[in-house]
C-alpha cells in the first residue's frame, strides 16, 4: 500500500496551479532530482508483477485531505 503525491478531487474543488499544487510539483521535482520516487503508489502493481506475482488485486481508495469529506463513506477510517 502506498500513495501518490498528486492532489485531485473527484468533483473539481481542487484547482490546478493552486499554491498546494505548485508546492507539490516542486517537491516532486526535487525528490526525483535526488533519486527518490515520490509517487510509488501507481507503480506498485507493475513492480509486484515484475517480481513474479500474478494474483494481484488493486484497490484505489480516495484519502480525504483538508476539509471534512461530504460523502459519509469517507468520514470514517473503514472502507467497505
Amino acid at each position: 500500500m502506498d500513495f501518490t503525491m498528486t492532489f485531485y478531487t473527484q468533483t473539481g474543488e481542487f484547482r490546478p496551479d493552486s499554491a498546494v499544487d505548485k508546492w507539490t510539483k516542486l517537491l516532486k521535482e526535487w525528490l526525483y532530482a535526488v533519486g527518490v520516487e515520490p509517487e510509488p503508489g501507481p507503480k506498485l502493481e507493475g513492480w509486484v508483477r515484475d517480481g513474479g506475482f500474478s494474483n494481484i488485486h488493486v484497490v484505489k481508495i480516495p484519502c480525504p485531505v483538508g476539509m471534512w469529506p461530504k460523502h459519509k463513506r469517507l468520514v470514517g477510517s473503514s472502507y467497505s
